[in-house]
């Protein structure tokens, strides 16, 4: 039916519309309009992407896992896109305090830390390893990624700044300025906070006695 598809287009693209005007609450709910309307497999999908997208945007968890959850269960993803809904599902339930689940899915995301998703799920399950005080286990994983050669330089900067906090931790003072220090001067990026985080901890740091190990 012509007029079913026109009508679902046009849904489609009202939602789009408050994306690009950055209303995400009310895109999440353009796209569940388009999800309960759909007469196809193709515009549930844009649906269901369209909702976990917008709930990203706006660290909505309980919807980004709700929605990476359908999205999983169901069919039509591209291998891009179910790498895309593993990671917010991982990452969802991470947020959400269910780290023994969010770790495992981590871990078998970070298997690739060429990927844009492997490359965040290796730093969270860093991040969580580091966060439950797993400091043998934190530095292995963050040492697999920065030797995996990846592209994503800013969350090779982030696996830095988390192995000097490991450091830190251990009293390592000195090393941990150190990889600080040698990221400091060879970090290209400017305007994304890594600066700020780096910074920060030199000055923390700088105030703390350092001994060498």
């Amino acid at each position: 039916n012509s007029n079913v598809s026109f009508v679902e287009d046009l849904m489609a693209m009202k939602a789009s519309i408050l994306v690009a005007q950055s209303k995400h609450e009310k895109a999440i709910e353009a796209f569940k309009a388009l999800e309960d309307k759909a007469s196809n497999s193709d515009n549930r999908l844009i649906a269901r992407l369209g909702v976990m997208r917008s709930a990203v945007k706006i660290d909505n968890y309980a919807v980004m896992e709700a929605y990476a959850d359908k999205l999983l269960n169901g069919s039509g993803l591209s291998a891009a896109e179910e790498k895309e809904a593993a990671f917010c599902r991982a990452y969802a339930r991470y947020q959400q305090g269910n780290s023994e689940v969010a770790s495992k899915e981590f871990a078998e995301l970070a298997k690739n830390g060429n990927s844009i998703y492997g490359a965040q799920a290796s730093f969270y399950l860093a991040e969580l390893q580091f966060g439950e005080n797993r400091l043998n286990e934190a530095e292995n994983t963050l040492n697999t990624f920065i030797d995996s050669g990846t592209e994503h330089n800013y969350w090779l900067a982030r696996a830095f700044i988390l192995l000097a906090d490991i450091y830190h931790k251990q009293g390592k003072t000195f090393e941990a300025r150190e990889y600080l220090e040698s990221l400091k001067g060879s970090y290209p990026g400017e305007a994304d906070g890594i600066m700020e985080m780096i910074d920060s901890r030199l000055k923390k740091w700088s105030s703390t006695k350092t001994k060498k190990k």
